[in-house]
């Protein structure tokens, strides 16, 4: 499920670079980012004149999404009938159907908490509204009475 920490990853690629889930709120238990679960993609192995790989890890550093258009666009990239990326690419379609039902999720909870803050404004406001009428019938009796 989306925010739980992976120990192994999800899968590799053609390239050898790793993938890995992390974020969310068991990633922060850890030290890690306690935000949005995204993929982070591991440099590879570099590769020689003829594309194999020489067992030297690759330069760079690593990537990270937590959008799910570019994680389906990644998705999209990988070779179906790749022993490592088949397998992979049908991992991360299920890691992507999971985090954009996240993001539903969040956006009704968003919702539903700017509803409940709009009601509560509205009810502050009518409560001054009634406390400047209760205040005006009191002026008016004591004008009344010292009259």
């Amino acid at each position: 499920t989306v925010g739980t920490v992976r120990r192994v990853p999800l899968g590799s690629d053609r390239h050898f670079r790793r993938y890995w889930q992390l974020g969310g709120r068991d990633a922060a238990r850890l030290g890690g980012n306690s935000e949005k679960p995204g993929v982070w993609i591991e440099p590879g192995l570099a590769e020689d004149k003829r594309g194999h790989a020489n067992g030297e890890e690759e330069d760079g550093d690593w990537l990270a999404s937590t959008c799910p258009d570019e994680l389906s666009a990644t998705m999209d990239s990988l070779n179906s009938k790749g022993a490592r990326e088949g397998k992979l690419g049908s991992v991360m379609k299920t890691f992507v159907q999971e985090l954009r039902e996240a993001e539903v999720t969040a956006a009704a909870e968003a919702s539903k908490a700017a509803a409940a803050a709009e009601a509560a404004a509205e009810a502050v406001a009518a409560s001054k509204v009634e406390a400047e009428a209760a205040a005006a019938d009191a002026a008016e009796v004591a004008a009344a009475a010292a009259g």
